[in-house]
């Protein structure tokens, strides 16, 4: 928690850097909702916060305020993560990453690979989460941030611990201390103290460990940290670990209180039980067992209402003995039977691996010792076996090279018939989507016609026969004749009408605006899902194959929503630039799992195929139960040419 407050100050530092340095109105009122949309996340008011950044990104993108679509992407990265879309969090923090580095933000570029490491931490990517804090520690060099460049290295420091590397992780803290304390920066100082205990702790050297972790609380404690109290709970926590390492159970009875009173206070129950059960085991190395049993039923209670089976398993474990110490053996068994029951339920790879390594360790001594055993009994025979042993050899390995060249030759095999099938499935693929455009531009043809018939004949007809029943000298019920002039009009404006829709009238007479209003009116009087559309930009006609070509790819996005997502509300979002248009549709239905999908629809390859004749990108993201979101990026200054 400690390390997330650290990075906000600086985050927010950062942004402050930068939006001062704006002066005209429009982009101070980004400038400051950016702030605004920053500070919502902080105070854990994540709706507010998406909904201002989404906001934000639209206005951005309408004045082409480059810095402010990076903030903004910035944003809706981390909530995007929060909410376990790491695939579009990875998208928009890119997004931010590439036009900061661009902008030669290098303060706003290392931020974002803040956040890109976070990212790749949670998804097991080391490698990648490692090679964009060197790129953090790149860009705080080139913007001469050097409290930026501490936390940089104090970050790397516990990504070194996680990578097994505890020599490089101590260069990383020992370097991030040196530039605090240059900087007379004290809560960085506290991060490295905080960061050397912790590697002293794993080394172990509980000395050297209690020295920096003392010296961590005694920065903590500072006046101007008073407000960080959930920093102040962590380090109480380190020190009642390392006293309790030493076997000095008052002191670390004292710190682990210490810490539960944060705890409680911020009403964090997971960390609440974890330290009661820390106490209760404190209690059971005093051989105080009652007191033990107190702190550890409570910790129990806490983790049954959390749900959280790791410390329900560890807590019933240390229920069971401390009650079998006690003479409480009916207690002991009840609570034993309920750690039995909770670890059938964990896959313990720890125990597994270490098995493993035991067996094949064992199976290694014994293989040892049985060749000992055989070398001793041949020796005396080895002269006479020379001769076989090297005939042997010989044929062995002749047998080796035939296996080798037949193994060779099956797998050349096999991968020249797997470069055969993908060609052919390629070929078939891209037979299928020629197919079905040519369906589609078959379909638009014969709608054409069918439009043109029924304007042109149809329409011609209903009008002469409009000219006819006007011509009619009023009989003794003219009435009639009113209403049969009437029932023509009607049948002539239904006539233009579905003219109209079938050659795609709406777009080409009224533009893209008018007929997505009309198409998401339609949606929304149906009943089925609750259509919202946001347009922004959209004053001026796009080019009218773009427009089509738009209509057309959200007809299709909807009609698979409606089919598929089981979603109550839809949401389309237009923005247009100068020179690009960016649209998306998000629903909130049950959403797939683009990773479980082996083949592409045909209707995802045609809306990747129509993007293309656009010269434009098209980006679907869904995870199960919380929704899919599909992007269209297209070129303006490309597709209007």
């Amino acid at each position: 928690m400690g390390r997330n407050l650290a990075f906000f100050s600086l985050m927010l530092w950062a942004q402050l850097g930068w939006a001062r340095s704006f002066s005209t109105s429009d982009t101070n009122e980004i400038n400051h909702q950016i702030l605004k949309a920053y500070y919502l996340q902080a105070e854990n008011k994540l709706d507010s916060s998406f909904q201002l950044a989404t906001q934000i990104l639209q206005k951005a993108n309408k004045l082409n305020y480059r810095k402010g679509i990076a903030a903004a992407c910035m944003r809706l990265g981390s909530l995007y993560n929060l909410k376990g879309r790491n695939d579009t969090a990875l998208y928009f923090m890119r997004k931010c990453y590439h036009l900061r580095k661009n902008l030669k933000d290098y303060r706003g570029a290392t931020g974002a690979c803040y956040q890109l490491s976070y990212i790749f931490k949670e998804q097991g990517k080391i490698d990648s989460a490692y090679y964009v804090l060197l790129e953090a520690l790149r860009f705080s060099s080139l913007s001469n941030d050097s409290a930026a460049r501490a936390y940089t290295l104090n970050e790397l420091g516990y990504l070194s611990m996680d990578y097994q590397e505890p020599d490089t992780a101590r260069y990383f803290f020992d370097r991030s201390l040196l530039l605090a304390r240059t900087l007379e920066d004290d809560y960085l100082a506290y991060k490295a103290h905080t960061g050397l205990g912790q590697y002293y702790l794993q080394l172990p050297d509980d000395q050297r460990a209690l020295h920096h972790l003392q010296m961590a609380d005694s920065l903590i404690h500072l006046p101007e940290f008073e407000q960080n109290q959930t920093a102040r709970a962590q380090s109480a926590n380190n020190l009642a670990v390392c006293y309790d390492r030493m076997k000095w159970p008052t002191q670390a009875k004292r710190f682990y209180r210490k810490a539960l009173r944060v705890y409680q206070q911020s009403e964090n129950q997971l960390e609440a039980a974890n330290t009661l059960s820390n106490i209760g085991l404190v209690f059971y190395n005093e051989q105080r067992w009652d007191s033990s049993i107190v702190y550890l039923r409570q910790a129990a209670q806490i983790a049954n209402e959390l749900k959280a089976v790791v410390l329900q398993t560890n807590v019933a474990l240390n229920l069971a003995d401390a009650h079998s110490q006690k003479g409480e053996f009916e207690a002991a068994l009840m609570y034993y039977r309920q750690y039995q029951a909770l670890s059938d339920s964990l896959l313990n790879t720890e125990k597994i691996n270490s098995i493993s390594e035991m067996q094949t360790l064992y199976d290694t001594e014994q293989k040892e010792q049985r060749i000992q055993l055989l070398a001793e009994q041949n020796r005396t025979r080895m002269a006479e076996r020379n001769f076989f042993i090297a005939g042997s050899i010989v044929l062995l390995l002749g047998l080796t090279s035939f296996f080798i060249y037949y193994h060779q030759r099956r797998k050349i095999a096999r991968k020249n018939a797997e470069i055969a099938h993908q060609k052919i499935e390629k070929l078939l693929n891209q037979q299928e989507i020629q197919s079905y455009n040519a369906m589609i531009a078959g379909q638009e043809e014969e709608r054409q016609r069918i439009a043109t018939d029924l304007h042109d004949r149809l329409g011609s007809m209903l009008s002469t026969v409009k000219l006819l029943t006007s011509s009619l000298q009023a009989d003794q019920e003219p009435g009639k004749h009113q209403k049969l002039g009437k029932l023509v009009d009607d049948a002539c404006v239904e006539v233009r009408r579905i003219s109209h829709n079938l050659s795609t009238g709406m777009v080409r007479s009224f533009g893209l605006k008018t007929a997505l209003e009309d198409l998401c009116s339609g949606i929304s009087q149906s009943k089925l899902i609750e259509c919202k559309l946001l347009l922004y930009g959209l004053e001026e006609r796009l080019h009218v194959n773009t427009e089509i070509g738009l209509y057309r790819m959200v007809q299709e996005i909807l009609n698979n929503t409606l089919k598929h997502a089981k979603a109550k509300k839809v949401i389309i979002q237009v923005n247009r630039t100068e020179n690009h248009l960016n649209l998306t549709v998000e629903d909130d239905g049950v959403g797939f799992n683009p990773k479980l999908q082996l083949k592409k629809g045909l209707g995802l390859n045609n809306l990747e195929s129509r993007a293309q004749k656009l010269n434009g990108t098209f980006h679907m993201d869904s995870t199960p139960g919380r929704g899919t979101i599909a992007i269209i990026d297209i070129p303006l200054n490309q597709t209007e040419a």
